[in-house]
């Protein structure tokens, strides 16, 4: 499973993140070693506004309960542009 979600954000990826073969093993090998990759990366979409806004309503909720950002659709590829 975490081969494949590997595989998958490789592809996505490709043209501006370069895990290597050692840190590509790590990821595979640990369900910590992939969250902690996809938080990097979610972080750096977050700073470029590349995640999907709160609205009004969850605002609210989100200040008590937290949030978990989700990626626009072409997030992963537009963090490669400059």
């Amino acid at each position: 499973m975490r081969s494949d979600l590997l595989g998958h954000l490789r592809r996505r990826t490709a043209q501006w993140l370069d895990l290597g073969a050692e840190s590509a093993a790590l990821i595979i090998a640990s369900d910590h070693c992939l969250d902690a990759t996809v938080c990097a990366i979610l972080g750096a979409a977050l700073l470029r506004d590349l995640t999907e806004p709160l609205d009004g309503t969850s605002q609210a909720v989100a200040s008590v309960e937290g949030w978990i950002h989700v990626l626009f659709r072409d997030a992963l590829e537009r963090l490669g542009e400059r």
